[in-house]
């Protein structure tokens, strides 16, 4: 009893385990669409992740060559526009012509809080701060917080051909507090003077900084759609997969209640658009209707089987008919015989009897 329990429980045990084929086939699609669309997801993110911050460390060398490009660009546009004015103005004095152009420079701006300045070979402000002055301003001596004369460093970069980049601090347009500044100075020889344009380093950097949130903002909401798609078409597989297992229980299904009904009819290949099932029920359907064409001609010949028993069954009731009257008239006869026996009998005793008496 305790060896049959044990083998109930295995077998219990072996049925908990068994999954139908729909089931099994429907894990297998979802588990594979599963895994597939997960690490599609997974590199998609690592992809863009990597990409993005591949960008975001080129964001501050990209600002400052944009902002080294747009100060050089100032610089000599401001000179194009000194020597074009110099040219169309021949006849006009020339105090009355820099006092014009130095009037229209003091009204550039650019960048971030760029602005061009204009100073003289010995040291005069001209616009200073964004500001044409109007009362002499000795720049020659002055230093930024790091003791450099920033004066002198226009000098030295007017000396090179075309001009030079310098860097200083300097305090902003109506601030107090001196910031990292970047500045091409370039010069316009006939005047003697030094124009340079220049913008703030530091907001550049605070810019860079803005983009890097705005693309790490960017990044997280990619992230999100990435997982929105993800779930999406997890859920798109769920239901393609319940779908497909769905109508594939039904093909089996048509198998399955073939054999349960056991009524031997046909299985309707129209319903089934799986190639090796329709194959397998045209092969279940070709054995039905030898199986049907057998049991047709073991019917017919059952039925002659009865109709030759019939036959004989007559047959034989005539027989035993017939013996059966031979057998009443063998039977009379014998009891005829056997009534004469006794009669002799009695006369040959009848016969001593007077032969006695004689």
């Amino acid at each position: 009893m305790f060896m049959l329990s044990l083998i109930d429980k295995k077998n219990e045990m072996l049925r908990k385990k068994q999954i139908s084929f729909r089931r099994g086939l429907f894990y297998l699609l979802f588990l594979l669409s599963f895994a597939v669309l997960l690490i599609f997801s997974i590199l998609w993110i690592y992809t863009e992740v990597k990409r993005q911050k591949r960008n975001m460390k080129r964001i501050p060398e990209m600002m400052s060559f944009a902002q080294r490009k747009a100060i050089k660009q100032q610089a000599k546009n401001a000179v194009a526009y000194i020597k074009s004015m110099d040219q169309l103005n021949q006849a006009m004095p020339e105090n009355e012509l820099k006092k014009n152009i130095l009037n229209f420079l003091q009204n550039i701006r650019f960048g971030y809080a760029g602005y061009v300045f204009v100073n003289t070979f010995d040291g005069q402000a001209l616009i200073f701060d964004g500001k044409k002055l109007k009362k002499y301003k000795s720049v020659k001596d002055m230093r930024d917080p790091n003791g450099q004369k920033s004066f002198l460093l226009e000098l030295n970069a007017v000396k090179k051909p075309g001009g030079d980049f310098i860097e200083y601090y300097f305090k902003k347009i109506g601030g107090n507090i001196p910031q990292p500044k970047l500045a091409y100075i370039i010069s316009y020889p006939k005047w003697h003077w030094i124009i340079g344009a220049g913008d703030y380093t530091s907001d550049a950097m605070k810019r860079a900084n803005t983009v890097k949130k705005i693309i790490k903002r960017s990044v997280e909401g990619k992230i999100v759609d990435i997982l929105v798609v993800f779930v999406f078409l997890i859920i798109s597989t769920l239901t393609v997969s319940l779908v497909i297992s769905h109508h594939l229980n039904k093909q089996f299904h048509l198998f399955q209640s073939h054999f349960k009904n056991n009524k031997g009819g046909l299985i309707d290949t129209k319903c089934l658009y799986i190639t090796d099932l329709k194959k397998l029920a045209d092969e279940i359907n070709r054995i039905e209707r030898k199986n049907k064409e057998a049991e047709n001609k073991l019917n017919k010949y059952q039925t002659h089987l009865e109709n030759l028993v019939d036959e004989r069954t007559v047959e034989l009731k005539k027989q035993n008919e017939k013996l059966e009257r031979y057998n009443n008239l063998f039977a009379n006869r014998e009891f005829r015989i056997k009534e004469l026996k006794v009669e002799i009998a009695e006369l040959n005793q009848r016969l001593r009897d007077a032969e006695l008496n004689n």
